[in-house]
């Protein structure tokens, strides 16, 4: 993570009591080689969310888990993450019906408390990626199943 991840935190939701959760960039640490050929707009595929206009706190649906925060009052009203969802057992073959917990929780965090969600560019994290995650065969049967889980939620 970065030096400053737990005080961009605190800085974002200090900036308005309307946010009630955040996520924010998620950088790979390569296991293997890079992805060169890998577009960085499809970064969000192998779990690393990046985006251009990173200037600016702004809305967001749903948090990405991997670099996510919300405040107390998020679970005393909505609760945690469902235990119908995610990865059971190993790869993807395994995956429930609906498998994104962040989005199912960040639809009903939003819901119960009718507060913000939003993407905050300053609080940054690295995360550790896979070789495995570098495959093509990986690539399309993930995002096989990432386009089942948009279609559900």
């Amino acid at each position: 993570m970065f030096r400053d991840w737990i005080d961009e935190i605190i800085k974002t939701f200090n900036q308005n009591p309307s946010i009630i959760g955040l996520s924010g960039p998620v950088f790979p640490l390569w296991e293997a080689h890079q992805l060169n050929w890998f577009p960085d707009e499809f970064s969000w595929v192998l779990g690393y969310i990046s985006w251009h206009d990173n200037s600016r706190v702004k809305d967001a649906e749903n948090v990405w888990v991997t670099n996510a925060a919300f405040r107390r009052e998020a679970f005393q009203k909505a609760g945690f993450f469902s235990d119908r969802m995610g990865f059971r057992g190993g790869f993807l073959s395994s995956w429930k019906k609906i498998s994104s917990e962040e989005n199912e929780l960040s639809i009903r965090i939003r819901e119960q408390t009718g507060q913000r969600i939003v993407l905050s560019p300053r609080v940054r994290v690295w995360h550790r990626a896979q070789t495995e995650r570098t495959k093509a065969q990986y690539i399309v049967k993930h995002t096989f199943h990432l386009g089942k889980v948009e279609r559900h939620c």
